[in-house]
C-alpha cells in the first residue's frame, strides 16, 4: 500500500511536470505574454552617445550628445506608432552631456558640456522646445554636465551633476520664474541615473572625487523632502541608463571607467523587498545612452559601446524596446 502511495505520488509529480512544460489542459499557452525580451526599433538618424532622452504623448525626443569625434546640436523624436524618427529644431548650440525631462506638456532641456574636453556651457540654460526652436526658459544657477533633470509636481527638477565646484548632491526645483534649493543628496555626483517611482525619485550609480563608480542608491520623498539610503547597485556603475515599470526600478547599461569596460547589466530594484534581480541583460554593453517609458516598455537610446573617450568611435543610434511582447499568434 505505501509502495501504491508512493508510485501515484510519483505518478502525480511527472503528470504535473508534463503539464507545466506542455501547457497542457490550459488555454493559457497560446495567449500568456512572453517573458521579457529586447527586440529592436528604427535607430536614430544621428548616431550619438552621452545623451539623455524625454518621453512625451508616446514620443521619444533626444537633443545634442557626441558624434563620433564631434558635438552635436542636432535633436529628434521617434514615434512609437509608426516606428520613425523624425528632425527636430536644432539646439542653441552643440552640446553633450545635456539634461532632459518632459513637464506639463513641454520638453525641456538643460546644461551640458561645449567640447570634447568637457567645458562646461558658461552660459548656462534651461530650454524648452517649441514647433521651431528650442527657446530660453532661465539660466541655470550654475554651470553644469552630467546632472539629470526630473518632473515633479509639475516642475522641472534639477539633480546632482557636475560644476566649477566638482560633483554636486544640489537638488533644485524651478518654479515661478526662480531655482529654489532643497535638500541635498547625501551623496554628492554626477553621470547617475534616476527615475521616479511611486512618489520617490531614485537615483542611482554615478561618480564622484572619491572613487570612480560609485554603487549607491538615494530615494527622494517627493512628499516629505527626505533621502533615504536604498539597497546598492549590484555593481557600481556610471554613464548608466534607469527607467521605472510596473512598480520596479529598472538600471541598465553603464561602464567602468578604471577597467574601461563597458556593460550590458540589466538589474531590476523592487521596493517592497529593497533588492535587486538580474533582468534580461542588454543585446550588447552600452555607456553614455538614454531610456524613457512609453506604454509600458523600457525603451534603450543610443549610447557608445566603448568606455571612456572611445565612445567617439562606438556611438550607436541603436533603438531597442523591453517587452513585455504579445506572443506569435495572439489575438490583438
Amino acid at each position: 500500500m505505501r509502495v501504491s502511495l508512493r508510485m501515484g505520488r510519483l505518478l502525480g509529480a511527472l503528470i504535473s511536470l508534463v503539464c507545466l512544460v506542455s501547457s497542457c489542459g490550459s488555454e493559457s499557452a497560446t495567449t500568456e505574454a512572453r517573458p521579457d525580451s529586447w527586440q529592436l526599433r528604427a535607430s536614430m538618424a544621428t548616431p550619438r552617445s552621452e545623451i539623455a532622452a524625454a518621453a512625451l504623448d508616446n514620443q521619444i525626443y533626444v537633443a545634442g550628445g557626441i558624434v563620433s569625434i564631434e558635438i552635436t546640436d542636432r535633436a529628434e523624436v521617434y514615434d512609437e506608432a509608426t516606428d520613425a524618427w523624425s528632425s527636430l529644431p536644432s539646439l542653441p548650440r552643440p552640446l553633450h552631456h545635456v539634461a532632459m525631462t518632459a513637464c506639463g506638456g513641454d520638453v525641456y532641456a538643460s546644461g551640458g558640456y561645449t567640447n570634447l574636453g568637457f567645458a562646461r556651457d558658461e552660459d548656462p540654460t534651461l530650454w524648452r522646445l517649441t514647433t521651431d526652436a528650442w527657446v530660453a526658459v532661465t539660466n541655470l544657477p550654475e554651470p553644469i554636465g552630467e546632472h539629470a533633470m526630473a518632473c515633479i509636481d509639475g516642475l522641472v527638477h534639477l539633480v546632482g551633476g557636475n560644476t566649477d565646484a566638482g560633483p554636486t548632491g544640489a537638488m533644485r526645483r524651478f518654479e515661478g520664474d526662480a531655482w529654489f534649493d532643497l535638500p541635498p543628496m547625501p551623496t554628492p555626483r554626477h553621470s547617475t541615473a534616476i527615475a521616479l517611482l511611486d512618489g520617490w525619485l531614485y537615483v542611482t550609480g554615478g561618480r564622484n572625487d572619491t572613487t570612480s563608480e560609485l554603487d549607491v542608491v538615494e530615494a527622494f520623498d517627493v512628499a516629505t523632502g527626505r533621502w533615504e539610503t536604498r539597497a546598492s547597485l549590484p555593481v557600481g556603475r556610471g554613464g548608466h541608463a534607469a527607467a521605472a515599470r510596473d512598480g520596479r526600478l529598472h538600471a541598465f547599461g553603464g561602464e567602468l571607467l578604471d577597467e574601461s569596460v563597458v556593460l550590458d547589466l540589466h538589474e531590476i530594484y523592487d521596493p517592497t523587498s529593497d533588492s535587486w534581480t538580474d533582468g534580461v541583460p542588454l543585446p550588447e554593453p552600452r555607456h553614455g545612452l538614454a531610456a524613457a517609458v512609453l506604454d509600458e516598455r523600457i525603451y534603450a537610446i543610443g549610447g557608445g559601446s566603448e568606455a571612456g573617450m572611445r565612445t567617439v568611435m562606438s556611438t550607436t543610434g541603436t533603438l531597442q524596446v523591453l517587452g513585455p511582447f504579445e506572443p506569435e499568434g495572439a489575438e490583438p
